[in-house]
């Protein structure tokens, strides 16, 4: 193919996967995950090929979930997507690379960058990949002040009413007094009461809703929340990118258990602390053979280096943080 070939179909492929995200942020998505990742993959084939740099290339989160009427903010610090292990992945001579290689490959690439031995042991700490919709929520002196969408990563959408009508996360961190926190999460809809909710809407002769993750997208964007607390949306917590006047633990995994003893709903019962990659795949394996058995939905794992001091050192792309890396389970 002719550079000049690949640059006209780099441009489809972006117009594609601007589209398909817009649909997907909306909560009205058009073509399956595993089709829209193998779209990405060879967009990011083709800009590798052709040099393209790094902030010159796609950001697949165009701010598409913003509503009209609703206020929108700016992040302090970044929403950033995450980085893929995808099946449709190539080597040099097109040959599929496996799931496992590409995580040792990812976690090799991490060593180096931090100047580590290649027989050094970097914790990781793997964690659900929840199937629903991000959130910031902004807690001053231990209150809820703000909640926003992810938006486009930079900028979101101001929903403080709605997750308070709904009761989805909590209106206060219990045992924090001082201090401004970020914490961010997944807001998500348990199957059972999802399922409860659309066997009202069926009695009725309403509309269905198509699933719990389009369904907590369209419900938290209601300009009028009364109602939302009949629903049993709820979150799921797991990240703290930046705190003011409140000490926090230096690994992932100790600040999910923070979290947990402010009385934030956080699954610390699902996490794994691995040795290497290899404990990290076999780990991400064995949790999607009980993915069904689950109440809330997942599309994956995300496997994140433990240790916080690492983060600044390993940096980000405009896409992704190199901490940390996606596991995707195959479509249902």
């Amino acid at each position: 193919m002719t550079v000049a070939l690949q640059r006209e179909e780099l441009a489809k492929l972006a117009a594609q996967i601007q589209h398909h995200e817009a649909a997907y942020r909306r909560g009205e998505p058009e073509i399956p995950d595993s089709e829209f990742d193998e779209m990405f993959d060879r967009y990011v084939e083709l800009a590798d090929a052709l040099g393209v740099k790094p902030e010159e290339r796609l950001d697949t989160a165009p701010g598409a979930d913003h509503t009209e009427g609703f206020e929108t903010v700016e992040h302090r610090v970044a929403m950033l997507s995450l980085e893929k292990l995808s099946p449709n992945r190539k080597d040099s001579k097109g040959e599929p690379i496996p799931i496992q290689e590409q995580l040792e490959q990812w976690y090799a690439r991490r060593l180096k960058e931090l100047e580590l031995p290649e027989d050094a042991s970097l914790r990781l700490l793997v964690e659900p990949k929840i199937d629903g919709v991000s959130v910031s929520l902004l807690y001053q002196d231990g209150r809820l002040a703000r909640a926003v969408t992810r938006g486009d990563g930079k900028t979101g959408d101001v929903i403080t009413r709605q997750v308070e009508q709904a009761g989805a996360v909590p209106s206060r961190l219990e045992g924090v007094s001082k201090g401004e926190i970020e914490v961010r999460g997944e807001l998500y809809w348990p199957r059972p009461k999802f399922d409860a909710f659309n066997a009202k809407l069926d009695a009725a002769g309403e509309r269905t809703l198509i699933n719990p993750r389009n369904g907590t997208a369209g419900m938290i964007k209601r300009k009028e929340p009364e109602g939302l607390e009949h629903t049993g949306i709820t979150s799921f917590l797991y990240q703290v990118p930046w705190a003011k006047g409140i000490e926090l633990p230096d690994t992932q995994h100790g600040v999910l258990e923070w979290l947990a003893g402010t009385g934030a709903n956080v699954y610390t019962d699902e996490i794994h602390v691995a040795s290497d990659a290899e404990d990290a795949f076999r780990y991400c394996e064995a949790y999607g053979e009980r993915r069904e058995g689950l109440e809330y939905e997942i599309d994956g794992m995300v496997i994140k280096i433990d240790e916080h001091r690492w983060y600044d050192r390993l940096g980000e792309t405009g896409h992704h943080p190199h901490w940390g890396i996606a596991y995707k389970f195959p479509p249902e």
